[in-house]
């Protein structure tokens, strides 16, 4: 070897030493020939102390740029230089550089090479990882949405080769409380127009969402009349509900309150016992083609005695 060893001597024509600290040094050179006569000169050296540089950075996903903080120690001198190479041929000579990585995912080899004016320079390499993001995605079902029914809302992200889903978190936009789940179920209790947002974070700590708009349409109102008969008599019940724009009545389902039932949107009943009975309408709504509502209100009916 032509380094000088740890006790800073050599026997060499020619060493060269690596010097640990700055300061002054003092240089011996011993000369002796082969007649054994000998001589002896001295130097005296001054080591420039060089920057010790070091810096941290935050592995990142595709698209996020990545901030690198220098935590150089300057060793006492005034003024250091740096040169970053991020390792995808990209250089700054910013001291608190931000990156953003355009080549896609993968490992970059940073290295951060600090410089004093005297001339001194060292370097340090760290490694930085993009990850990619996940592609989110969801759907719901029913395709229309009535107010005051429940909605399925189901993740249909795509997740790249070697990560997974840490966490997922639904806005319905209706200043509901945040749910978290891969798959969730809500119900609007307005009419209007939502937006959905569906946050994925994979275990590389990278976020995404996508926004969607659901449109959500007023439900129909149950409502009928009826007419008072003593029992053994007839009792009218008469549809009276209001359904909206573009919607279609599929079904209307009668519970009389003494065990029996009727379809059609009119019922005539014959109560066969005087008494208060508990009368339900029940409607179905079809929206495009689609059986989405059932409402139903109930009223009591009063059969009386015949005197």
């Amino acid at each position: 070897s032509d380094v000088c060893s740890s006790d800073l001597s050599s026997l060499l024509e020619n060493p060269t030493v690596s010097y640990n600290t700055a300061g002054n040094f003092l240089i011996q050179l011993f000369v002796t020939d082969s007649n054994n006569c000998k001589d002896s000169a001295y130097l005296n050296i001054q080591i420039q102390p060089a920057p010790l540089p070091f810096f941290t950075a935050a592995n990142t996903c595709v698209n996020d740029s990545v901030f690198f903080l220098n935590t150089t120690d300057s060793m006492g001198l005034t003024t250091v230089n740096y040169l970053w190479n991020f390792g995808d041929s990209e250089t700054d000579l910013n001291a608190n550089p931000r990156h953003l990585y355009t080549a896609g995912a993968g490992l970059y080899e940073v290295t951060l090479l600090a410089s004093g004016l005297n001339g001194c320079t060292d370097s340090i390499r760290q490694n930085v990882i993009v990850s990619n993001k996940a592609l989110p995605d969801f759907s719901y079902q029913p395709n229309q949405i009535c107010a005051g029914n429940s909605v399925a809302f189901n993740d249909s992200s795509f997740i790249f080769a070697g990560d997974s889903i840490a966490q997922a978190s639904w806005n319905f936009g209706d200043s509901t409380a945040i749910v978290f789940g891969l798959n969730a179920v809500h119900t609007y209790a307005d009419s209007g127009t939502y937006n959905v947002t569906l946050v994925i974070r994979t275990y590389t700590s990278c976020d995404t969402s996508i926004t969607k708009q659901v449109y959500v349409i007023p439900g129909p109102v149950a409502d009928f009349t009826y007419t008072n008969s003593c029992f053994g008599g007839t009792n009218i019940l008469a549809d009276n509900s209001i359904i909206f724009q573009f919607d279609t009545i599929t079904d209307v389902f009668w519970n009389l309150g003494d065990s029996s039932s009727a379809t059609g949107f009119n019922a005539s009943h014959v109560y066969t016992q005087p008494g208060v009975y508990n009368v339900m309408q029940v409607r179905s709504e079809e929206h495009t083609s689609e059986l989405q509502s059932r409402f139903g209100i109930s009223y009591a009916v009063f059969c009386l005695k015949k005197k």
